[in-house]
This record gives structure tokens, C-alpha cells and sequence, in this order.
């Protein structure tokens, strides 16, 4: 009778060890939410992911403009984390950028920095336990645009990223190809098509080995189908009227170096465009490669989102009345609408009232062009009756307005046969 008791009981305890003893599964359930960074420059952010299972942080930059300017929308630029800690460098990298739009370098953007994980490498795992590139894609960056006010399309968005950031802003930049303006790649590794390569300076053997098992099942094949230099291969740039601008930046003393002139070498059969830029005496560092390139490490945020509307990138709201401090019998009325700007100057020819006027989208990043139109009306200035029927339109020539500060332009281009150039400064 005991043994019998006590075999009933040993077979009760055996069916309850699943529940009672956590799955491995269950253990390494990954963290979607990190600690706050303590900067006063972001603030952490947490929403409910459906794909996560649960809560996801980032962290997020926003602008002085944010605050001051309610109307306005704003470009995002997203940047990817290295490997290790998914918060190591967000306080520096947000003063440079808090740094560069005070000094001008840049207009005011919104900088995210999401929470990839430690070694989640910017891809959905073969197991499905970590869908670190789903999160991002389907569920951050709409929770963003949702959140805040940002340009919520491809021309409103950038990637970029440092070491396994990089690895994962190219990755994703030529996975989804309507998702972004540009894609920027610092640092980046690991590019190689064989994670367990042996080559001296790489990451410890045992460390790729365990990121092979936990992200890409243990299956070279996996890793290889996910690196940038296969899905390359499905890159159709050539199918866009406005293919994203693409960056890659590496220093001579970094130990990825020859993985990105391996990459870099592809792109160029492949007939890619892209940047393709050493930096001497420079190994794995942020910003170490931010200091070197001065002004052009900031050019890349300048042309990526050159097709915004000039409430977005364009910088600042032109609308007003403009003059020329040399010649102030004249001057233009200028306002900005959606994705367009109207100019209109006003003189008298005679006693009859004439317009000119331009009505163009922002070509360049503050620079607007196209035809110059002059419209008129028969009646002489203060006639009672005014007939629309009567207006008459004609391109008169063309005209370029750069604007190099807040309240200065250069005004350029031909009336007829007349060449035309001015400066002009905002009446405030």
C-alpha cells in the first residue's frame, strides 16, 4: 500500500513539473525596457507592445522648436544602438544633435533611440522569442508617430546607427525600401557572411557563437539570408524616383574595417549609390568619427530629408514681408502653406496696379525656384468695378530664392531679358 501511495504521488508530482519548474524558454523571455537615461536633453518613453508581449522603452530627443513652434511637424532621425547596453551613448549623441541644430548644422529634428536589446541585432529571431525588427517597424514607429509630431512618411524618417546599429540600419534600410529617406551605417558589424569567421580583431569566438544560437537559431544559412549584403541583392533603387541616400562611415583603426570595405566593394557591383567614407586614425567610436567629419557628418541629414515641405525640414517658417535695405521701393509678401510657398511682389506700372508672383513646393532644403508670373488687370488703380474676366497672366521669367539665415534671402534669376539679383532681410 505505500509503495503503491508513493508511486501515485511521485506520477502527481511528475505532471505538475512543467508548471512548477519555469520553461527556458520562459527565462529568457528578453528586456523590452531598459532604465531611464539621466539627461535632461531626453525623456523616457514606455507603450504596449502587441508583438513584445508587453511594455517596450525608448528613449526620445525633441527639439526647443517642439515646445515653441505647436503648428510645426518634424523630421525623425532613428538611431540604432551597438551591442551590450541598448542605453550606452544616448546622452552624448543627443547633445551632439541638441548641439548641431543651436549651431545651425542641422533644423530642428526628433531623435528616437529604441530599445534593441543587448544582442537582439536589429532582426526578428529564428525562434520567434525576440522579434526585435517587428517591434521596431510595426509597432515603434507608428507608437511615434502617433505620439508625436512628427512627418509621418518616408521622407520624414532616417536610420541611422553605430556597430550593430549600423548593421541594423542597413539591414533595414534595404529591407524596407519605402520606409525611409536615407540609412546610415557607422561602424557597422558584424557584414561579414559568416558570423564564426576566423579573422584577428573580431569579437570573442564564444560571444558570436552564443548571438548565432539566440538570434539566427544556430543556422549559418539564417544569418547569412539577414545580412545587408543579401538583402542588397533585392535593393531596387532604381525602381524609386527618389532612392534613399545611403552612408557608410568607418574608421582605419576599427576593427570591422575590412567587413565594410567588403560591403562597401559590394554595393558597387551591385551598382548601389551610396558614401562611402574611411576616417584615418579612428577606431570603434562615435564620436571620434562625428569630430573628424566636422559639417559633413551633418550633410547627410541635410540631404536625406531635402524633399520636405518647409514647415518640416525646411527649417524655418518664411512667411512675412521682405525688403531690400538697398532698394526699399519694393519687396515681396511671402507665405507657407502645406508643401507650398507663395511669393507675390506688388507694383504700379502707371496708374494700373500689377502682381508678380511665384507659386512653387520647396526644391532644395531653403531653396525655392520656378517661373515668375506676372498678372494684371486692365482697370486703373481705384476703377469701381473689378473683373476677374479681365485678369491676364504671363511667365515673365524665372526666379531663385535661397534663404541663408532666419530673416535674409537671395533673390536671383531674369525678368524678360533682365538679369535679377537681390538681397532681402524679413521685416519684424
Amino acid at each position: 500500500m505505500t509503495r503503491l501511495l508513493l508511486a501515485l504521488l511521485l506520477g502527481l508530482l511528475s505532471s505538475l513539473a512543467p508548471a512548477l519548474v519555469p520553461s527556458a524558454q520562459a527565462q529568457a523571455l528578453p528586456p523590452w525596457t531598459t532604465p531611464a537615461v539621466a539627461s535632461p536633453l531626453v525623456e523616457y518613453r514606455q507603450f504596449a507592445s502587441t508583438l513584445a508581449g508587453g511594455p517596450v522603452s525608448y528613449h526620445v530627443y525633441l527639439p526647443a522648436a517642439y515646445a515653441a513652434q505647436p503648428w510645426r511637424r518634424f523630421p525623425v532621425v532613428y538611431w540604432l544602438h551597438g551591442s551590450g547596453t541598448p542605453t550606452e551613448g544616448i546622452a552624448t549623441v543627443a547633445a551632439r544633435f541638441h548641439q548641431a541644430i543651436a549651431e545651425e548644422r542641422i533644423p530642428p529634428l526628433i531623435v528616437v533611440f529604441p530599445n534593441g536589446l543587448p544582442y537582439g541585432m536589429w532582426c526578428d529571431a529564428k525562434s520567434g522569442v525576440q522579434p526585435v525588427e517587428s517591434v521596431f517597424v510595426h509597432d515603434l514607429i507608428p507608437q511615434v508617430d502617433g505620439a508625436f509630431r512628427t512627418i509621418p512618411e518616408r521622407r520624414g524618417r532616417v536610420l541611422d546607427g553605430f556597430s550593430m546599429g549600423g548593421y541594423g540600419a542597413a539591414r533595414l534600410g534595404l529591407r524596407f525600401q519605402g520606409a525611409f529617406a536615407g540609412f546610415s551605417m557607422l561602424g557597422a558589424g558584424p557584414l561579414q557572411l559568416d558570423l564564426l569567421e576566423e579573422r584577428p580583431g573580431l569579437q570573442p569566438i564564444e560571444l558570436r557563437r552564443r548571438i548565432l544560437d539566440d538570434v539566427y537559431g544556430g543556422d549559418p544559412a539564417f544569418f547569412a539570408a539577414q545580412s545587408p549584403s543579401s538583402l542588397a541583392e533585392t535593393f531596387l533603387a532604381s525602381a524609386q524616383r527618389h532612392p534613399p541616400r545611403i552612408r557608410q562611415v568607418i574608421g582605419t583603426l576599427d576593427f570591422t574595417l575590412q567587413g565594410n570595405r567588403d560591403f562597401h566593394a559590394r554595393l558597387t557591383q551591385l551598382g548601389i549609390a551610396h558614401e562611402y567614407i574611411e576616417v584615418p586614425g579612428v577606431g570603434h567610436v562615435v564620436p571620434g568619427l562625428m569630430d573628424a567629419l566636422g559639417d559633413r557628418f551633418w550633410a547627410f541629414y541635410r540631404e536625406s530629408f531635402r524633399l520636405l515641405d518647409p514647415q518640416g525640414f525646411a527649417g524655418q517658417d518664411y512667411s512675412g514681408t521682405w525688403y531690400a535695405p538697398a532698394n526699399s521701393g519694393w519687396g515681396l509678401a511671402i507665405q507657407s502653406y502645406g508643401d507650398q510657398v507663395l511669393v507675390l511682389g506688388f507694383v504700379y506700372e502707371g496708374a494700373q496696379p500689377t502682381w508678380f508672383f511665384l507659386q512653387e513646393r520647396w526644391s532644395a532644403p531653403d531653396v525655392l525656384q520656378g517661373a515668375a508670373w506676372r498678372r494684371t488687370n486692365p482697370g486703373a488703380w481705384g476703377t469701381p468695378q473689378f473683373t476677374p474676366a479681365d485678369q491676364r497672366d504671363a511667365v515673365i521669367g524665372t526666379l531663385r530664392l535661397e534663404f541663408t539665415g532666419r530673416i535674409t534671402l537671395e533673390l536671383s534669376g531674369s525678368v524678360g531679358d533682365r538679369p535679377v539679383r537681390a538681397s532681402l532681410v524679413r521685416l519684424e
